[in-house]
């Protein structure tokens, strides 16, 4: 029994001593990786204190907020709501008004995509969904003539993060249309500060910001399919949490 025992105990010395590289080298990358993310999560809090529409785009992600139940406004049939809704209806006109715009003058879309001539743009007509962001939704026409443009609004900095346009007499667009439209959306997020973007098929990205800023050109059957906008890289492993 005793020499059973004294072979299990050199067993496990033996094999102690055969793990322990592998043991101290798992260590060691283990806080090397636990280092850099604390390091990657550090700096990027630093670029959020100047870009809070990166925190916002975050919050989204995370964000267990639900849309249901959401009031919803037709623009021209304002006057036969409330005057609580009226006043909000108001307050998001001005803000979808204001930032579309701005738009216009980034040069992320153009007057020829809105249909306009001039560089203000009234919110006139649509429905406004009055949700976590709220969503703009103006039918321009029906039939084989369809046109529709949305835009939504990310609540917290009022910035317009997400366009579609699909139009059934719609301009394709070419490859670097695209890239300066969305290269155009960084400056308009003002993000163009941010070093690291870089540009593939997919749209610019920031490994820094772990964010992608996209401009899709999308032939449909009956359409043509533009939309413009932002999301996270990575999958929900890979996203850092920063909130």
């Amino acid at each position: 029994m005793k020499k059973y025992k004294i072979k299990i105990i050199c067993f496990l010395i033996i094999s102690l001593s055969l793990a322990m590289p592998y043991i101290v080298v798992y260590s060691i990358d283990y806080y090397d990786f636990s280092h850099i993310k604390t390091i990657e999560t550090t700096n990027l809090k630093k670029i959020i204190e100047n870009h809070p529409i990166v925190q916002a785009i975050y919050n989204d992600y995370y964000s267990n907020d639900h849309n249901e139940n959401s009031p919803q406004y037709v623009v021209k049939n304002k006057e036969l709501y409330s005057q609580s809704a009226q006043k909000r209806i108001t307050e998001l006109q001005n803000i979808f008004s204001r930032e579309i715009e701005k738009l216009m003058q980034y040069k992320v879309i153009d007057q020829d995509i809105l249909e306009t001539s001039q560089d203000r743009y009234p919110i006139t007509f649509g429905t406004i969904y009055d949700q976590k962001d709220p969503y703009l939704d103006q039918l321009l026409r029906m039939d084989k003539d369809y046109k529709n443009i949305s835009f939504s609004c990310e609540k917290d900095t009022e910035k317009i993060d997400s366009i579609m346009v699909v139009d059934a007499n719609g301009k394709n667009y070419t490859e670097k249309q695209c890239q300066n439209m969305a290269w155009h959306m960084i400056e308009y997020l003002e993000l163009d500060d941010i070093e690291d973007w870089s540009y593939n098929q997919y749209g610019y990205e920031s490994q820094i910001l772990k964010i992608r800023v996209y401009c899709q050109n999308d032939q449909e059957p009956e359409s043509m399919q533009l939309s413009i906008g932002v999301q996270l890289l990575g999958t929900p492993e890979t996203i850092i949490n920063i909130k």
